[in-house]
């Protein structure tokens, strides 16, 4: 164990100096509530992560069995974020991501698009690998191009699996801990199979902000998905007092991209919330699978999941292909449309067919049960031609509830919002 030996004199386990800073610690109630597994109270601080120039990232380590309500409490009093008008959950590949560079550009470019056009909260499982590392390395693209936004990008891990996880917690509460420097394939590696109980992950150092899931496992995965599933129904219903759309609840969209049977747990866990998910068909693993079996009913094999640890984790995907149809069938939202929706690329990189950007928004809007709210949300980002397709598509929405939305899509335009122009041209159309 790293042993402190007075202010500021921290060691890591093999001796070396703990490079710590302090930080002004946060003040929040609901941060002081929060505890670990064993009821010590949570640890929390900032990461440095080596070689990376913005500003470090939060983090927060909290019992499985924390309440959500507190959580997301402390991560908008600590961390001062404003409540996401959208969220936008990612899934998939955490050992290794094999898409064409043509699809890995699609999928940069549409995730983006839609997370900055709707200022909505990124939540990934926050690891240096996969999907995951692929979603914080196109925030920090954001970042370098100068737009204004930042992006939210969550990651939700288990505590028992982060690297240097001991030192984070010898480092004090509050603290900027110093991630130690690894070589860029490095982190991959975390992830051999057959090996997950043994080996560490490193966080992505994209990511803007960690919440650390502790159950008192070491090396175990998958024990944030129930949290995390929580979390994530808790912040769509939106009920915090001081939000200012406190009336109007978040949509949410989970976008899955490759990926084992974890994965179809999420997907899973989704649909039984009522919640839409975009499957990128042409990703790979679990998601090619899901869009064969969609298809005809193919079933995979063994032999199409290189990464596949047994016959019983083979066993599981196939029990789950069918809950998986019947759950995505179901149609919601305003303009009922299916709860599961495939992605396909073209080869025309740049062509209309490859805007995963436009099919997550529609599928962001399927989580409203009204065309009025659909439109109040739509409104908000500025998207017209959304809203333009929202009203061909309708035929439910009357004057009164436009002229609302009118009303709001002019306020926005005073306060010199270019696209709420747009907005209010095609309401008037």
């Amino acid at each position: 164990m790293s042993e402190k030996t007075g202010r500021g004199s921290r060691t890591r386990m093999d001796g070396t100096p703990l490079r710590t800073s302090s930080s002004r610690r946060p003040t929040s109630k609901a941060l002081d509530s929060l505890r670990m597994h064993n009821g010590e109270p949570s640890v929390f601080g900032s990461i440095k992560f080596a070689g990376v120039k913005r500003a470090p990232s939060k983090w927060c380590a909290v019992s499985s069995n924390s309440e959500p309500l507190g959580v997301y409490q402390m991560v908008l009093e600590a961390w001062k974020l404003s409540p996401p008008p959208v969220l936008i959950a990612v899934t998939g590949a955490a050992v290794s991501l094999n898409l064409s560079k043509r699809d890995e550009k699609i999928f940069r470019r549409g995730l983006r698009n839609a997370a900055l056009q709707t200022n909505a909260w990124i939540v990934t499982g926050g690891s240096a690998a996969g999907v995951m590392q692929l979603v914080g390395s196109l925030v920090h693209e954001s970042g370098r191009q100068g737009t204004t936004k930042q992006i939210v990008c969550l990651g939700i891990a288990p505590w028992g699996v982060v690297q240097d996880h001991e030192e984070m917690l010898a480092s004090g509460r509050g603290q900027v801990f110093s991630a130690k420097e690894f070589a860029q394939g490095e982190q991959k590696t975390e992830f051999a199979q057959g090996e997950q109980k043994t080996k560490r992950t490193r966080l992505d150092p994209n990511h803007s902000h960690f919440i650390l899931v502790d159950d008192g496992s070491e090396g175990e995965y998958g024990k944030e998905i129930d949290f995390r599933t929580k979390l994530e129904n808790l912040i769509c219903k939106n009920e915090d007092a001081n939000a200012e759309d406190a009336k109007l609840p978040t949509p949410m969209v989970l976008v899955a991209v490759g990926g084992g049977s974890g994965t179809l747990t999420t997907i899973i866990s989704t649909l039984e919330k009522e919640r839409p998910c975009v499957v990128m068909a042409d990703s790979g693993g679990v998601a090619t699978a899901l869009w064969k079996y969609w298809q005809d009913g193919t079933l995979p094999e063994m032999k199409d999941f290189p990464s596949l640890k047994d016959e019983a984790e083979l066993k599981k995907i196939l029990e789950d292909l069918p809950k998986i149809k019947a759950a995505g069938m179901r149609e919601k939202g305003a303009n009922k449309v299916r709860q599961l929706r495939f992605f396909h690329s073209t080869n025309d990189v740049d062509g209309e067919n490859n805007e995963l950007d436009r099919l997550i928004l529609e599928s962001i809007l399927s989580d409203r049960d009204t065309t009025f709210e659909a439109i109040q949300h739509a409104v908000k980002w500025g998207g017209s031609d959304i809203i333009d397709h929202q009203l061909q598509r309708s035929k439910t929405v009357d004057a009164k509830q436009l002229t609302q939305c009118f009303e709001a899509a002019l306020v926005l335009a005073a306060h010199g919002d270019e696209n709420s122009l747009h907005v209010v041209e095609t309401l008037i159309e």
